[in-house]
């Protein structure tokens, strides 16, 4: 057997560990926010931002691991993989939509965007859950529960919210017909 001395902790590791959890907070806190708000990127944000968003992914699961390779006393691999999978995903939502949303809410201007409804798909969590396009932006994918009447194939839809360069958080859809 090999026997290793761990040397005590310094406050240097200390002020790392307090400063890594802190970001690996903010990150997962944004990305939840992103997972929640409904934002719709412009179509040049999301091709720009393609690496970026991979780097901050994989800068938040590698956080996870170095938070668990300080404070974990012994996990099993599944574990450790869960936790630096969900840490990356997270970040990931966060770099999509979580920080370019609250960018959006803080300075962006109130507008109204024509989206068209090109299909329909089927969630457990929604029957009518509507994909709809519009020019310069990607693909819309929004639970049409509440839209009365629903609109079909090919109609338009109408997206009202504060909008910057890098997209469109969503604070009103409707036909047109009704509010």
């Amino acid at each position: 057997m090999l026997d290793i001395e761990v040397a005590p902790r310094t406050a240097l590791d200390y002020t790392g560990i307090v400063l890594v959890g802190v970001a690996l907070a903010a990150l997962i806190g944004m990305g939840l926010f992103g997972s929640i708000v409904g934002f719709v990127q412009t179509l040049d944000f999301a091709n720009a931002n393609a690496v970026v968003v991979l780097a901050g992914a994989l800068l938040g699961a590698a956080s996870a691991l170095y938070l668990i390779v300080e404070l974990g006393e012994r996990l099993n691999r599944r574990t450790i993989l869960a936790v630096c999978v969900l840490a990356g995903m997270f970040s990931f939502f966060a770099g999509t939509k979580g920080i370019p949303a609250a960018w959006t809410l803080l300075s962006g201007t109130p507008i109204a965007v024509t989206f068209v409804v090109t299909d329909y798909s089927w969630s457990k969590s929604c029957r009518d859950r509507l994909i709809a396009v519009a020019e310069g932006y990607e693909p819309m994918s929004y639970c049409a529960r509440g839209l009365e009447p629903l609109p079909n194939i090919g109609d338009a839809l109408e997206v009202r919210g504060m909008a910057t360069d890098w997209g469109i958080v969503m604070s009103q859809v409707g036909t047109g017909q009704r509010w």
